[in-house]
């Protein structure tokens, strides 16, 4: 499982975050799974999520290519948009997303794993 978190990471940042390094770190953060999801809670250094865009991946693969743009977002924003949400999707405020987002709202078993993760008490923060 481990594994695959690394490497999806490394694929979904276009090797921005190498697997390698990640997969190092990933052994001692915290974890939640919720249904069929794994959510994994790591804290990395800032970087702008425009260089994450902008990366050009040394991997040719075509998964390496299916996601962006990239957007980070306060986890009190999300905070504060779930204790808001109405029935359906978590909408983020537009503010917080670059101008070609292809949505505005947070995967939903993301959400669902980050608020088990709170009730657990596995959170490196307070959200």
């Amino acid at each position: 499982m481990d594994v695959a978190a690394a490497r999806e990471t490394e694929e979904e940042t276009k090797s921005f975050y190498s697997r390698e390094k990640i997969f190092a770190r990933l052994g001692s953060s915290p974890k939640i799974r919720v249904g069929e999801f794994t959510t994994f809670f790591l804290e990395i250094d800032y970087v702008p999520a425009i260089v994450i865009n902008n990366q050009e991946s040394s991997q040719h693969g075509v998964s390496y290519f299916e996601r962006g743009p990239y957007a980070w977002i306060p986890i009190s924003v999300i905070r504060e948009a779930n204790g808001k949400r109405q029935p359906g999707r978590l909408s983020i405020p537009k503010k917080y997303l670059p101008p070609d987002a292809h949505t505005d709202w947070l995967f939903e078993p993301f959400v669902t794993s980050l608020t088990a993760a709170k009730k657990a008490g596995i959170l490196p923060w307070d959200p």
